[in-house]
């Protein structure tokens, strides 16, 4: 045996290096849309767990106050959430303004938009979130 077959080395053809990096985008192509799907699944499982707290505490508010909702001040359609986060003279029925995890506003309004967190339904009585259908858990803006 030669010194020179001692230290032959043995590299890596250009085919062998074509064929890793092929298998390595399949399987990135494969596993990035789940990842994808499970944040939004998470995104719109914390919107409903939001919603219900919220719907729970203006159900408390109104049952100690005789009825009578928060004043959210939906004239101005973009507010805070001093009434249940901060009453006067009693307990906060929420810890903090709750945003929502698609538009990442506190923004209460009485109309539909994008830009705002939450949504008050005067006919039904109830908050909702702008372009999410609680019974599918999807979210759908316009455009």
């Amino acid at each position: 045996m030669t010194s020179r077959d001692r230290f032959t080395l043995r590299a890596f053809t250009l085919i062998e290096i074509l064929v890793v990096v092929v298998i390595l985008g399949i399987l990135a192509a494969i596993v990035i849309p789940q990842f994808t799907n499970a944040s939004q699944d998470a995104s719109a499982a914390s919107l409903k767990s939001q919603l219900q707290a919220i719907r729970s505490q203006i159900e408390l508010y109104k049952v100690r106050h005789d009825g009578q909702l928060p004043p959210f001040g939906l004239d101005n359609l973009v507010t805070d959430w001093d009434p249940l986060v901060d009453p006067v003279g009693e307990p906060a029925y929420l810890q903090g303004a709750p945003y929502n995890p698609f538009t990442g506003s506190p923004g209460i309004g009485t109309v539909e938009a994008t830009d705002i967190g939450w949504v008050w339904d005067d006919v039904r009585g109830v908050m909702t979130a702008p372009y999410f259908d609680e019974v599918t858990s999807t979210y759908s803006p316009p455009g």
